[in-house]
């Protein structure tokens, strides 16, 4: 026999060893010997199920991998039989290399089911394949072995500390909701701390997937809750902004008024004047504000924000309006007191061109007294104070140039 055939030979020997290792040891761990007392009807706390079905297809599966791996045994076996046999007189390489490449590992017979066996088929079926062929085939059957096994222990172990979080999680989205004047029960749904503890003790991948939905529940709530919460905080801050925007307009409009009653008190023909915003419109914005408060209040936070809306659009409005309409009221009122401001400013250059020795006319001099007389009389009329003021800068002007000229 050749050395590559007893190389091989020895590898399959070594991978059975370590096969038979991970199996006795899996088989062994204390959570698996729970897991089969505890598919047994007689247990005192037997799985029931999806935790029952998975727990089933666990120990099924373990049981066939040490069938597999009698069957690669009795090939590997028997090829070290031959190994041992071998003379010069008894070649029996050949044999071994069918052993190891052909099919010849047979698993464990398999029923066929009445329903699909024909008349002449057999009841049961036995199939042979090849060493490489049944190592794949338990490599699959340990993974999928492996990782069902750890989804029920994950369930297990995790159940309690994760029913104390979503019960935690639970009261603090209460306390939120209360404090928006929510209900819990849509949010919530089905969530039933104590029922999902006490089907966990029989089926706990059953529990497990109910706290799934129980945690995907809380978490649509929490985003609602969190919209809510977004919209009063909007909502606050627009009522004190419109509360602001509202004694804006309140003071405006009493400076409006002040400006009309100036007016016509002291311009003698006071032109496009304006009323002011009524007390009877502000008092309805007041209340008007108020019934959001109240809504605000009430918890009724959408239905606030739709108000608000609309109760910031007529504030707005109604301030620019009265912004336009103070401006109006004030335009004779400041063009007088900048004509009483020119007044001033040219009496003074006049003084001035004195001192420098500029002699000014009878008709200079009695521009400046009639403009100060009309410019201070009261009430005062504007179109005489305004043509007066021009007529004594024209004629301050034209002094000026005169002396310059004679210099």
């Amino acid at each position: 026999m050749s050395d590559d055939t007893a190389r091989v030979v020895r590898q399959w020997q070594d991978r059975l060893g370590t096969i038979s290792h991970n199996l006795s040891e899996l088989n062994e761990a204390e959570f698996v010997r729970i897991l089969r007392s505890r598919i047994k009807p007689e247990h005192p706390c037997a799985y029931q199920g999806l935790t029952l079905e998975r727990a089933l297809s666990v120990s099924a599966l373990l049981n066939q991998l040490w069938d597999d791996y009698l069957a690669m045994g009795h090939v590997v076996e028997h090829a070290l039989d031959l190994q041992s046999k071998r003379s010069v007189f008894h070649d029996t390489a050949p044999d071994i290399e069918a052993l190891l490449t052909g099919a010849s590992v047979a698993l464990p017979t398999e029923a066929i089911p009445l329903d699909q066996r024909e008349l002449t088929a057999p009841s049961q079926r036995q199939t042979c394949v090849t060493l490489d062929e049944a190592l794949s085939t338990m490599s699959q059957r340990f993974a999928q072995a492996r990782d069902e096994l750890a989804q029920v222990r994950k369930a297990e172990e995790s159940l309690v500390t994760r029913q104390q979080g979503l019960s935690q999680e639970a009261q603090a989205l209460k306390l939120r909701a209360a404090n928006l004047g929510e209900s819990m029960d849509v949010g919530l749904g089905a969530f039933d701390a104590q029922a999902l503890l006490d089907t966990a003790a029989r089926d706990p991948m059953a529990a497990y997937g109910s706290m799934e939905q129980a945690e995907q529940q809380l978490a649509a709530l929490a985003l609602h809750l969190q919209g809510l919460e977004q919209v009063r905080s909007q909502v606050r801050v627009g009522l004190d902004q419109s509360r602001v925007t509202l004694d804006a307009l309140s003071e405006l409009v009493q400076r409006s008024r002040k400006a009309v009653e100036d007016s016509r008190q002291l311009l003698a023909e006071p032109v496009s004047l304006v009323e002011p915003t009524t007390d009877a419109a502000i008092a309805s914005l007041q209340a008007w504000l108020d019934t959001l408060e109240g809504a605000f209040a009430s918890a009724r936070f959408k239905a606030a924000q739709v108000g608000l809306k609309k109760c910031q659009a007529a504030l707005n409005a109604q301030l620019a309006q009265e912004q336009s309409s103070y401006a109006r009221n004030r335009a004779a009122l400041d063009e007088l007191s900048d004509l009483e401001g020119r007044l001033t400013a040219f009496r003074a250059k006049a003084r001035a061109l004195v001192a420098r020795g500029v002699v000014l006319d009878a008709t200079v001099t009695n521009l400046k007294e009639q403009a100060k007389l009309a410019v201070r009389e009261r009430p005062a009329t504007l179109s005489r104070a305004r043509r007066l003021v021009q007529a004594f800068e024209t004629a301050l002007s034209a002094s000026q140039s005169k002396h310059n000229s004679t210099l």
